[in-house]
């Protein structure tokens, strides 16, 4: 009979893997999400007065991290109340 081993593991800090940051520079105003999931993260993000630039939007859960550039009607699409499941979907796709 074989010996089983046990591999050990590495006990990451739930606050950092779990945590989906979300942070939208526009035209040197920054904007700052963090939430459990993606859609969380987009609940509790400022709204801008007036969007007439693009945004660099970074995306970040745990290690990973992404970096986009949206056109003005992309970051308005993001604040939109009808289409947040959307957005945190495909948001959240890019970290997979």
């Amino acid at each position: 009979m074989a010996k089983k081993t046990s591999k050990g593991t590495s006990k990451k800090s739930e606050t950092q893997s779990s945590q989906f940051k979300i942070s939208i520079d526009l035209g040197g105003v920054f904007y700052e999400g963090i939430g459990e999931t993606a859609k969380e993260a987009l609940l509790n993000l400022k709204s801008p007065v007036k969007i007439t630039t693009k945004g660099i939007v970074n995306l970040s859960m745990g290690e990973k991290k992404k970096t986009l550039l949206y056109t003005p009607k992309q970051v308005k699409r993001l604040y939109w109340k009808v289409g947040r499941e959307v957005q945190a979907k495909i948001l959240s796709s890019f970290l997979k």
